[in-house]
């Protein structure tokens, strides 16, 4: 939950992405099956939302979802001017009332639901808010990735990056020591460590 509430850290620690590309293969996918461009869009577990902000900025009908209270804010603040509808909502069941033609979820948040129960539910929820014939996309990691954190490998270091500029030096640790992966369930458990030295303040705070 502390690392959800760090929006400014968390927004710099992956900024490691190609926002634009990614953009771009959204709008290429939607055009591919649809024959034609999307022109509202609404993405689901949205953190800082930069997907989002980009489509805003080219005239989209553009709204985001998430649970975490300080996303929507930060969401909220930063998104006036370009009119992003913002629900805080958790994504496993929701109902608004606007319609979509894309939703979309980054960013490998999908595997947050936990059950099939769980998965189905939202399912049914991404379906209520889809125009007729609507697209949902959803990124995840490539199933790989759940060897760094199996129970196998208590020792491994994780997956490590680091960001840095003139301000402040991000360390991420992503499936951190002690991170479990249960092969009957299906379930992983992923600690996550930031380690953040605010150069302008010469403080260090380390997040989990």
């Amino acid at each position: 939950k502390l690392f959800y509430q760090e929006v400014d850290y968390y927004k710099f620690a992956f900024s490691y992405r190609d926002i634009k590309k990614e953009c771009r293969f959204l709008q290429k996918a939607y055009s591919k099956y649809k024959g034609k461009e999307f022109n509202s869009c609404l993405e689901v577990a949205a953190g800082p939302a930069e997907h989002s902000f980009k489509f805003a900025k080219i005239g989209k009908n553009t709204a985001v979802l998430d649970i975490s209270e300080d996303m929507i804010n930060y969401v909220k603040n930063r998104g006036k001017e370009l009119n992003i509808k913002t629900y805080l909502k958790d994504m496993e069941n929701f109902k608004i009332a606007d319609k979509f033609d894309l939703v979309f979820n980054m960013l490998d948040s999908f595997p947050y639901l936990l059950t099939d129960e769980a998965i189905n539910s939202h399912f049914n929820s991404v379906a209520d808010v889809l125009n007729d014939e609507g697209i949902y996309i959803i990124e995840m990691d490539y199933p790989c990735i759940l060897e760094s954190s199996s129970n196998d490998n208590k020792e491994k270091q994780g997956i490590l990056w680091r960001i840095n500029n003139e301000d402040v030096d991000i360390k991420m640790n992503w499936c951190a020591k002690g991170s479990t992966f249960d092969s009957a369930t299906q379930i992983a458990n992923i600690n996550v460590i930031m380690e953040v030295y605010d150069k302008i303040n010469d403080k260090h705070k380390i997040i989990k």
